[in-house]
């Protein structure tokens, strides 16, 4: 490699840095960034329980890392296995709403602060993007099954 070469290759490495420095700057506060060695916790499929691994920056690590499935502590995983319990419990209840002209009612769940309790509200022509319901009806009975504790704790990020 000739002396031009090194010289770009520096300044692309120097942008690369640059770049990395700009994303750790932007990350929240309090994110987990994983470094060679140290314990991480995670949930795995297979033995459909948290695990404890070691981060070295493997495939399975970054893949990990880039799904948000890397926790610093147990408890922090288990919260999180929980709170995608909940999401998919929560999915058995909707339906596809395929009407697009407006006219179909969407109905959600949404967290009362005054009451501290669950209520459904409904839309006719709105998507907020949030996990719908075709009826009032099986959104009520999607809290009896699930629990208003574990959705208010699991869903809401409330307690």
């Amino acid at each position: 490699m000739n002396a031009a070469e090194k010289k770009f290759k520096i300044a692309s490495l120097e942008r690369q840095i640059a770049d990395l420095k700009n994303e750790l700057a932007n990350l929240p506060e309090g994110s987990f960034i994983p470094s060679m060695g140290p314990a991480y916790f995670t949930y795995d499929s297979f033995y459909g329980g948290v695990i404890e691994s070691i981060w070295d920056n493997g495939k399975t690590d970054q893949m990990r890392f880039s799904l948000g499935l890397v926790f610093m502590s147990a408890e922090d995983a288990a919260f999180e296995l929980e709170r995608r319990k909940v999401i998919a419990e929560l999915k058995g209840f909707t339906e596809a709403i395929r009407s697009r002209d407006g006219r179909r009612l969407h109905y959600y769940l949404a967290f009362d602060h005054s009451d501290h309790k669950i209520i459904v509200e409904v839309y006719s022509s709105l998507n907020l993007g949030y996990l719908s319901f075709s009826t009032r009806e099986y959104a009520e009975e999607a809290i009896a099954a699930i629990g208003e504790d574990r959705l208010i704790k699991y869903y809401f990020g409330i307690g």
